[in-house]
């Protein structure tokens, strides 16, 4: 993996995450948006971030080749939280794969939370795109003393 430990063992957690991407040019003011799911890519340490096409069309005017991102994943139980921050490497349409991640987590959060009157779920995979985000920073966001601090250890190297 490419990724710290910590944030490795969060990935692996079977809780609903809920995600917001955002991206910000230096003369621009930060964009931010829900995002449907997150798919991790463990070879690559790139992940699939999946938003509406109707976010992307206000958000790719922020990215270029190499621009920053900033991927928050927070569980929907316990509120553990994490920031990635990368690069953009792409958008691509949603492909099979990422269509079933998503109705996989789209299953997740209505399992978890069963009384939720409106779901922050209610998109069709034919309605968003794949942001892809090289994550090279992983930072803490879970409330509490750690919130804000980069992650220290790495795979591999603890």
């Amino acid at each position: 993996m490419s990724w710290p430990d910590a944030f490795g063992r969060f990935l692996e957690r079977e809780v609903p995450k809920f995600i917001h991407l955002a991206a910000c040019r230096p003369d621009r003011a930060l964009f931010s948006c829900r995002a449907y799911a997150c798919r991790p890519e463990a070879e690559s340490g790139a992940f699939r971030v999946y938003i509406r096409n109707v976010q992307w069309q206000r958000i790719r005017e922020d990215v270029r080749s190499g621009s920053r991102l900033a991927v928050l994943l927070t569980s929907g139980v316990d509120n553990e939280s994490y920031q990635v921050k990368g690069t953009f490497a792409g958008v691509q349409a949603m492909d099979t794969e990422d269509c079933a991640f998503l109705k996989r987590e789209q299953n997740r959060i209505r399992i978890a939370l069963p009384d939720m009157f409106v779901p922050p779920i209610a998109v069709a995979p034919m309605e968003c795109v794949s942001v892809i985000l090289v994550g090279n920073t992983y930072y803490i966001q879970t409330p509490g003393p750690s919130a804000g601090c980069p992650i220290p250890e790495r795979s591999g190297t603890s």
